[in-house]
């Protein structure tokens, strides 16, 4: 059993900076009616006096050798008074968040080869904060009050006699719930026409397959899938196929060689924006998101005092979701949208990377690296595509660009207590969309590092 508790405080005596702000309303007005002058005069760049409470509990057991029980409970508390006048006046001057978290797990040894384990983890996150007037409208919205969330599964873990291989199968459920306060009134989003939901619900299933098939050789594979009945963000996936895969070899001689291949697919349909208009139509977020990445790498020693290595690494990142526009913000009363195109980011990364070190002597190391990356692709697609050339040719529209880094290092040690050190760095960037961002830089660092 573990209890720790920590209490830090922070008090901030800097003087105040207000800076005088014009708030202009749909209709050009200068000032909303109803405003006052404190409504065009705000406090930025203030850090608030803090105070924040730690403290957390944990505990294990085992039984019989064979079952392992751990528990564990942690709570904080921040709280944060600011020192802006003008939210005195306006009773907002303090703010409040307080977070706990649970957890429960359990792994019990069924034979020689096989395993079970369980899991169960709560968070929760309230927002007791009070709105600045000054700053933000208390009429604006949504602003969020709590996240809850809680996190249970189970998996089970066998030991096949073959590759020398050790299998996990799993399945894990995720339940969040959001308390949310919408806006009442002035500038506050509805959530008919917000993509922000209170509820996400999801289930995941994985396999992990980890391998030593000859002396040397390591594999590991992970595909994973996930599904969703309701998700609070598009961000968040409806379904999702994840596949993480790795293999390696050590050769006697200390060379070691290993390369990898993940993939990501992820896509959500469940969020929708409805126009506030008599018979409005609803209209579908749908987004599809994949990622590829790749690498090899090669590392070894090819004498006692010399390192090198290399890598060579790529990574697709392609995405789509609908473009939905409104000629008017959206908690204007009667906005409506229109879904123009489904334009697709795509876009391809290499990096490429050489570099060594030598131990001349007791005293001296030299090492350089070189890196080569490249970026190309296109960042939308169809009419999107189109207006962005029209409007800036290909600044906006397309990813081109390559970066040369070359560095240049030594360390010397002058005695027991010191080492100086030089390094010189040279980059070069070349951007074919926008020619005026194209130039190098040289940097040359020296320092001397001492010891006590």
């Amino acid at each position: 059993v573990a209890y720790e508790v920590s209490f830090e405080e922070f008090t901030n005596k800097a003087p105040e900076l207000q800076v005088e702000r014009d708030i202009t309303g749909p209709a050009g007005v200068s000032l909303p009616a109803g405003a006052t002058t404190n409504d065009r005069i705000a406090a930025v760049l203030y850090t608030p006096d803090t105070q924040l409470v730690n403290h957390g509990i944990t505990a294990s057991k085992t039984f019989d050798d064979r079952v392992v029980v751990a528990a564990g409970y942690g709570a904080s508390w921040l709280k944060q008074e600011s020192f802006s006048q003008l939210e005195l006046v306006s009773g907002h001057t303090q703010g409040e968040i307080a977070s706990d978290s649970a957890y429960l797990t359990a792994n019990a040894l069924v034979s020689s080869d096989v395993s079970v384990e369980g899991h169960i983890k709560y968070a929760s996150r309230d927002n007791d904060s009070t709105f600045p007037d000054a700053l933000v409208s208390t009429t604006a919205g949504p602003r969020i009050d709590r996240i809850n969330s809680l996190d249970y599964g189970a998996s089970a873990n066998w030991r096949p006699g073959f590759l020398g291989s050790n299998l996990t199968l799993g399945w894990r459920r995720l339940d969040i719930e959001r308390d949310l306060t919408w806006g009442t009134g002035g500038q506050s989003i509805a959530p008919a026409q917000s993509l922000y939901r209170e509820d996400t619900l999801s289930d995941e299933v994985y396999l992990k397959w980890i391998a030593r098939p000859a002396m040397g050789w390591n594999l590991r594979v992970t595909p994973s899938f996930t599904w969703a009945d309701e998700t609070g963000l598009v961000t968040e996936p409806e379904e999702a196929f994840k596949l993480k895969s790795m293999l390696s070899y050590a050769a006697p001689e200390g060379w070691v060689v290993s390369g990898f291949y993940d993939y990501t697919n992820k896509q959500n349909g469940n969020n929708s924006f409805t126009d506030d208009a008599v018979g409005g139509l609803t209209y579908t977020q749908e987004t599809d998101s994949t990622l590829h990445s790749a690498g090899l790498s090669l590392n070894g020693s090819p004498r006692d005092d010399v390192n090198v290595y290399a890598n060579l690494y790529w990574m697709q990142d392609d995405f789509s979701s609908y473009l939905i526009r409104s000629s008017v913000a959206r908690w204007i009363p009667g906005v409506v949208f229109t879904r123009d195109d489904q334009p697709n980011y795509k876009v391809d990364s290499y990096v490429f990377n050489l570099g060594a070190d030598w131990q001349y002597n007791d005293k001296l190391k030299l090492e350089g690296n070189y890196t080569f990356s490249k970026s190309t692709g296109d960042v939308a697609s169809g009419v999107i595509q189109d207006s962005l050339i029209a409007a800036t040719g290909t600044i906006d529209s397309i990813i081109d660009n390559s970066l040369h880094s070359l560095s240049l290092g030594a360390d010397y040690q002058i005695n027991d207590k010191a080492t100086l050190r030089v390094n010189y760095i040279y980059d070069y960037y070349d951007d074919n969309a926008y020619d005026l961002l194209t130039g190098g830089v040289n940097m040359l660092a020296i320092g001397v590092s001492f010891t006590m």
